[in-house]
């Protein structure tokens, strides 16, 4: 009795954070074609961003940090993580993205734990339209990554009040590290 709930207990803590886990005894269908195209995360990169000045005395910084991403254990899923120093506190985060078929839209899930508060819990949906994520607006957000090449993309932030007028906040770079 006692290895069969260590045994749960491992189980549990490997399918922690993954959108989808399945025992071992479960049988599993391929993933859709389409997640193969996240295969393009996998990997190390470096990421820069700069959020862009809201008045004539608003200077910031610019933000770097390094992130990994990897399969999930059931190839379903790309799990990325952050751990990074931004505006003196420590940051971590964790990124899954994955494919919805009945929605037939791309997800990222965002675990993001920022100093002392809370860890906040969110996802997000994107179209992929030829080489750009489109992120679809959400709570006055709206997001794209261009896939200028395998190793590097170019992200943009747009924030608006009214949904009609957006207003670019902030702009960045992903580049792949050897």
């Amino acid at each position: 009795m006692r290895s069969r709930s260590i045994r749960s207990f491992a189980v549990s803590v490997l399918c922690m954070g993954a959108i989808a886990c399945h025992s071992a005894k479960e049988s599993l269908a391929a993933p859709p074609k389409e997640v193969g195209k996240l295969g393009q995360l996998v990997g190390k990169w470096h990421s820069k961003s700069r959020r862009l000045a809201t008045s004539l005395n608003d200077t910031s910084p610019l933000t770097e940090f390094n992130f990994e991403c990897r399969w999930t254990l059931d190839k379903y899923d790309i799990a990325c993580s952050q751990v990074a120093d931004i505006g003196g506190q420590k940051v971590r985060e964790v990124d899954v993205f994955g494919y919805s078929e009945h929605a037939k839209l791309y997800t990222m899930m965002v675990v993001l734990d920022v100093g002392v508060s809370s860890p906040r819990i969110f996802s997000r949906w994107f179209a992929w339209d030829k080489d750009t994520w489109r992120f679809l607006p959400q709570d006055g957000l709206r997001s794209t990554w261009e896939i200028k090449s395998p190793d590097y993309h170019l992200t943009r932030t747009e924030r608006s009040g009214d949904g009609i007028n957006w207003t670019v906040s902030s702009t960045g770079e992903h580049r792949r590290l050897p």
